[in-house]
């Protein structure tokens, strides 16, 4: 299956989908996402994995797998004990799939994972971060490319974006988690806003990719 249409300048734009979430108050060592939905299957879609974790100790991921393929992080921030990174994995087979995020330790977790289609590298034009209140940032792309972005809160009953539209919002527990996404008609710096009902140790960040 083909996705993107030539776009001015001789690349096919990208397209992004949204493809599910999914979250576990407790876990230990690793957890599994399982059945979770890739999207169609294309042998030009990659895969976009927010993952945010919460632990005393050791709350850093120390590896990714989307549907058995390794993934890497291209971007993440840390606020107290919040985190908040993307993964990124070439995925081009499977409609479906398990998520294993593997953590030294007991820990919380939440997933948001997304399809895009086209990209020549998993390596993001640009990316961003931010723990201020409200969440704030910018990333500039080229007509054609998309961005992503994923935030995170130990509290909220909801959350507003500006610059992107809202995918996902859900909680897991107390803890609030949301992404968005923006599909660039136009080269652009899109700023970039997230705020929850209620921040704490709120963090996000975002990443563009160009065609």
């Amino acid at each position: 299956m083909a996705f993107g249409a030539p776009f001015p300048g001789g690349n096919a734009a990208l397209t992004q989908v949204f493809t599910g979430n999914a979250g576990t108050t407790s876990a230990t060592g690793s957890f599994t996402a399982s059945g979770i939905s890739f999207g169609a299957a294309a042998p030009n879609r990659s895969m976009a994995c927010f993952v945010s974790t919460i632990s005393g100790v050791g709350n850093i991921p120390t590896s990714v797998t989307i549907g058995g393929v390794a993934a890497t992080e291209v971007v993440a921030v840390l606020n107290g004990n919040d985190r908040i990174g993307l993964w990124m994995a070439s995925v081009p087979t499977g409609a479906t799939g398990n998520v294993v995020v593997s953590v030294a330790g007991s820990f919380s977790c939440r997933i948001m994972l997304y399809a895009i289609y086209g990209l020549s590298s998993l390596t993001p034009a640009q990316t961003a971060s931010s723990t201020a209140t409200p969440l704030t940032d910018s990333v500039t792309v080229n007509g054609g490319g998309v961005v992503i972005a994923g935030a995170v809160s130990q509290a909220g009953a909801s959350a507003a974006w500006t610059g992107l539209t809202q995918d996902v919002f859900a909680t897991s527990g107390v803890v609030a988690y949301t992404s968005a996404s923006l599909t660039a008609a136009l080269s652009q710096t899109v700023p970039i806003s997230c705020t929850f009902s209620v921040a704490t140790l709120p963090a996000m960040v975002a990443a563009g990719f160009n065609p």
